[in-house]
């Protein structure tokens, strides 16, 4: 029998759907059952209903989130399906990915395809992107190109958080939280009127989390083998995993008249984390006749190969790998060129993460930190016919992380990051229009400054700086650049009803982008073996210097078609085109040769996105929406991570999908929403080592994804007030994270639960909710890098293990 082709078996199972609720619906009126909520977004620069608007939406409440004990951007991407979180540095600093459209580049210098806004102001760093999330509203998940209303033009999709906005009426709120890992949370808002004219409204976070992934060094290493090859560091072994996280907002809206409102914004966060807490997983490289690497294997307990080769057998060549001769040299191995039994190159067996241990030398329970600012001014004047809105916005951004770049109790090598960027934009937008013609168009200017100091570290007494014969000081070896980036573009949308319950949505946007690139290499003295030292300059590196400038244009464009045959139905088919503007490689100086000249810079993605899908909301309490999709890249800009260092490459990929979703009400008290996305994405021939081609998936890429959830109010009265249930179950299958895509570089899928039970008193007054995130505490993996080639060793980091905790707070 021939395989079904997922792609027709969904669309099909969604029509049969639609067919048969459709019979039940002349019931409606006699269910009496409470309608769904009206859910509004702004997803085309107005209030809408969600199930209006010809996109593919994910909304998540304000509410919703609370009760659950979610309080992180990354923890959005669990409860949508299609949406995953990339990153680096054991998720201290993650992007989000949709329908596989991703970059993992971890550098700051860099934007991510997914534009991320909060209270409509753009984050022009990934590193903004790992958010605290106080006092939101909701937060609008957008899928597939947003180019043609959105400030910044992107290929993937965009993730808006909407915060509540000052109130005439005095308001108030108080959370607080407390849970297992010594986790405690606070959040608290207040809002109101401080005149006729004038209203205000402040918020406060804090969160804080202890280690918990505890350092049992130097276990797992092979005794009598030496972990420090020089001075010891000025600081070992902490625990790892802990943050604290301070954050604030503060507004004041001027309602100057009738057509005029002014609001004034200003944010600020902070964060102290530990160094980045990545555990390590012993692996062999496997290479081909000519010594490059094709594949890597996680290695099994009694093998005893350092890498293998073409026929199967130990393959030794420190010409190509110094560092298995150093390893065979420093006597780490049992013989020229092998290694203890399932270990690491340098004699160390990996431990269970099972049990939240891990064996690092090179540990800090507080070295790292970042911290962001915002101050922004709304500005919505009515002229009647026309509505003018002004946004203006200035962002900075600070931050200093560090990790073990090999994840085990041997002083090897680091990496380190210390960055600093700010931006400015401004947007003028004007809409207007009749019943039947609707438009919007604007203009927008967006200048980001980016300046990143990274590269490999090594600290007193590392196998690293040891190659520089710097073992007693240790060295860091810097990989300088600045970025400066000036965007401007102009753009417009109209929709059209040139027919009854038909509608033309056309829109386009154009850029022009000027970019002003610097990028320099040299060896630092190491000051602080936590810091990325810069002060002091000992050499220049071998490899060359670089500067460009260029000016980039780029055109972002939508058509689609909109047909309602009632009014409950919405059938919508169009095309889009995102772009994202080309950027510039750094490699890390690692020991292998550097890219020429040039491959320094890379050129812009374009995007081709076709969809369909139907939104339908029955008399019946129920939604069902349903989308499928078709992708073609033009230079998609892959990041591909070998040796200690990747790079991006211009290469064509593709894409297909379909996602649905179904939220009903089942009878008064209970609510049911099931969502599915299934993405089949596709590299063809790429290089995944000298002259070896093959079909690759991007990476952080699940081809299956579900999210399950049920809210159920209990009907009784229960001391005097109500009582609401949750439950919540996600499934991802397995990804890559490298693009590579070698056997070790794949995650497995994972399974994760959620519960909450909550009591609110009569009017709503106080609540008290216990919650349970990952119940069945899975240790699930999150990004990794293949440090295969250096140490006989990937690293990876895991999710957050099962947290509980109690939240009581009030509304006034």
């Amino acid at each position: 029998m021939a395989k079904a082709n997922p792609l027709v078996s969904m669309v099909g199972a969604a029509a049969l759907s639609v067919g048969s609720m459709a019979v039940a619906q002349d019931n409606a009126a006699a269910s009496g059952y409470r309608e769904l909520e009206q859910v509004v977004v702004t997803a085309q620069r107005r209030e809408q209903n969600v199930q209006d608007v010809g996109i593919s939406i994910a909304v998540l409440s304000g509410e919703d989130l609370k009760r659950q004990g979610l309080s992180s951007s990354v923890e959005i991407a669990d409860q949508t399906p299609g949406v995953h979180m990339g990153g680096s540095l054991a998720g201290q600093s993650f992007q989000f990915s949709i329908r596989g459209v991703t970059q993992n580049d971890f550098s700051d210098t860099i934007e991510a395809p997914v534009a991320v806004y909060v209270d409509d102001a753009y984050i022009p760093t990934q590193q903004g992107q790992t958010l605290a999330m106080f006092d939101v509203a909701r937060v609008e998940v957008l899928k597939g190109p947003q180019g043609t209303l959105f400030g910044r033009n992107a290929t993937g999709g965009l993730v808006h958080f909407v915060v509540n906005t000052p109130t005439r009426v005095a308001e108030g709120s108080a959370d607080v939280s407390y849970g297992n890992l010594g986790e405690a949370k606070v959040e608290a808002a207040v809002s109101g009127p401080l005149s006729e004219r004038v209203s205000a409204r402040a918020a406060v976070f804090y969160n804080r989390i202890d280690n918990y992934w505890d350092n049992k060094y130097p276990s797992g290493s092979v005794a009598g083998l030496p972990t420090t090859f020089g001075a010891p560091l000025s600081q070992c072994c902490e625990d790892e995993g802990g943050f604290e996280t301070y954050a604030g907002r503060v507004q004041l809206q001027f309602d100057v008249n009738d057509r005029l409102t002014l609001r004034l914004v200003g944010a600020a966060a902070k964060r102290t984390l530990s160094t980045a807490p990545y555990t390590s997983v012993a692996v062999t490289p496997v290479v081909n006749a000519s010594g490059s690497v094709v594949n890597v294997i996680r290695t099994a307990a009694d093998d005893t190969r350092t890498i293998i080769g073409p026929d199967g057998n130990n393959y030794f060549n420190p010409a190509l790998f110094p560092l298995q001769g150093a390893q065979t040299g420093l006597g780490f191995g049992p013989a020229p060129g092998l290694r203890f039994a399932g270990n690491t190159w340098f004699g160390y067996r990996p431990l269970d993460p099972q049990d939240r241990n891990l064996s690092v030398q090179y540990a800090n329970e507080d070295s790292n930190e970042d911290s962001s600012y915002s101050v922004g001014l709304h500005a919505d004047y009515d002229f009647g016919e026309v509505s003018l809105v002004s946004l203006t916005n200035v962002m900075g951004f600070d931050k200093m992380l560090m990790m073990d770049a090999s994840g085990t109790p041997q002083n090897l090598f680091q990496y380190g990051t210390d960055s600093e960027a700010s931006s400015f934009s401004q947007e003028f937008r004007l809409s207007g229009g009749s019943a039947a013609f609707r438009w919007v168009g604007g203009l927008y200017y967006l200048h980001i400054d980016s300046d990143t100091k990274d590269g490999l570290m090594g600290s007193a007494g590392s196998l690293f700086a040891g190659t520089f014969g710097l073992e007693a000081s240790g060295v860091d070896v810097i990989a300088a650049r600045t970025l400066k980036s000036d965007s401007t573009s102009l753009f417009g949308q109209i929709e059209y009803d040139f027919a009854p319950r038909w509608t033309l949505i056309a829109g386009a946007r154009g850029v022009i982008e000027k970019q002003d690139f610097d990028l320099t290499y040299y060896a630092a003295r190491n000051d602080n073996d936590y810091k990325v030292d810069t002060s002091t300059i000992l050499f220049p590196l071998s490899y060359a210097p670089f500067a460009d400038k260029r000016t980039q244009d780029l055109i972002a464009a939508k058509l689609q078609v909109e047909f309602r045959p009632t009014d409950q139905m919405l059938w919508f088919l169009g095309v889009n085109r995102g772009v994202k503007a080309g950027n510039y490689n750094a490699k890390s100086f690692d020991g292998s040769p550097n890219i020429s000249a040039s491959q320094v810079p890379y050129d812009p993605e374009v995007l081709l996105s076709f969809e369909g899908g139907f939104k339908w909301n029955p008399a019946l309490p129920l939604s069902l929406n349903g989308t499928v999709f078709h992708y073609e890249y033009s230079d998609y800009q892959a990041f591909v991570f070998t040796t200690n260092s990747g790079v991006v490459k211009n290469v064509d990929a593709e894409t297909d999908g379909i996602e649905l979703q179904l939220n009903a009400r089942l009878g008064n008290d209970l609510d049911l929403m099931l969502g599915y996305a299934w993405t089949d994405a596709n590299i063809p021939d790429f290089e995944v080592a000298p002259g070896v081609f093959r079909d690759v998936k991007p990476t952080f890429t699940s081809e299956h994804a579900a999210a399950f959830s049920l809210r159920y109010e209990v009907p009784a009265n229960i001391f005097g007030g109500r009582a609401e249930l949750g439950t919540s179950v996600t499934y991802s299958s397995s990804f890559f994270h490298n693009l590579r895509n070698f056997d070790a570089d794949k995650m497995a899928g994972r399974t994760l639960g959620n519960a909450d039970v909550s009591w609110f008193s009569a009017g709503d007054r106080w609540h008290l909710t216990g919650y349970v995130k990952n119940i069945a505490d899975k240790r699930y993996g999150t990004v990794g890098f293949d440090s295969a080639a250096n140490c006989g060793c990937s690293i990876e980091a895991y999710g957050t293990p099962r947290t509980y905790g109690v939240t009581l707070g009030t509304k006034f």
